[in-house]
């Protein structure tokens, strides 16, 4: 039962709905991100922030699921919130996926020992991003840097 962007999972989506925070530092690829988000039954975005201190601010208040967070922000990076999270427990359960317009064997490395469970990259087709996500919820790690 696969849809033509990819995405296909047997769940019954009436029942579940994955809590998702976003942030990104470009509006355009926010609204992007957030109108792939919403197109996927079974997803609910919770809180949107535009950089790293506002997306460690609406973990904490939200308590998402799952945070996709853009690695190169103003202020501190996704990789920096990610540690924070992890750190502090501000947002328990939370598992972290970041983005990046700019993947490589370093960044993969840090973003792992930060705690991401997957770094993807911005230009990642919708349904592989809706997969990882719900992998993400799933407690599944799953490394996809193109």
């Amino acid at each position: 039962m696969g849809r033509e962007d990819g995405w296909a999972h047997p769940w019954n989506w009436a029942t579940v709905s994955i809590r998702v925070l976003i942030a990104d530092d470009e509006p355009p690829l926010l609204r992007m991100v957030v109108d792939l988000i919403r197109a996927h039954d079974g997803f609910e975005v919770t809180a949107t922030a535009a950089d790293a201190d506002e997306a460690a601010e609406r973990a904490a208040e939200t308590m998402p699921d799952v945070a996709l967070l853009d690695v190169r922000m103003p202020g501190m990076s996704g990789i920096e919130v990610c540690r924070r999270l992890q750190a502090d427990g501000s947002a328990p359960g939370a598992r972290i996926v970041l983005i990046t317009g700019t993947p490589d064997p370093v960044l993969s490395t840090q973003a792992a020992e930060a705690g991401a469970v997957a770094l993807l990259g911005k230009e990642t087709p919708p349904g592989t991003i809706a997969s990882q996500l719900l992998a993400a919820a799933e407690g599944r790690v799953g490394w996809s840097v193109e």
